[in-house]
């Protein structure tokens, strides 16, 4: 029962950090992701020039990081706390 416990909390930590390693491959690379980020962009603001649009692009590339990382900061905090208060109430 403990470890369907703890898998309960860890697998969620062990598949993102599979999400994580898929989005470091070419098919979140700049030339994939102007396919669609870069025309939403030009829809929502058509007065910016292209250069401005690369540059919301690779912000919005770079911010989703920041995002990603922090997902996974809150899932590896879950996770040893749940752990860290099994190995407390079982005295070890």
């Amino acid at each position: 029962m403990l470890y369907k416990k703890l898998l309960k909390y860890w697998l969620p930590v062990i598949i993102w950090m599979g999400v994580i390693v898929w989005t470091s491959t070419g098919v979140f690379s700049y030339e994939h992701t102007s396919r669609f980020i870069v025309p939403v962009l030009q829809f929502l603001f058509p007065s910016l020039s292209l250069d401005h649009v690369n540059m919301l692009h690779e912000l919005i590339r770079k911010s989703t990081y920041i995002g990603i990382y922090f997902v996974l900061g809150l899932l590896l905090f879950r996770a040893s706390v749940v752990t860290l208060r099994k190995n407390n109430a079982s005295g070890g």
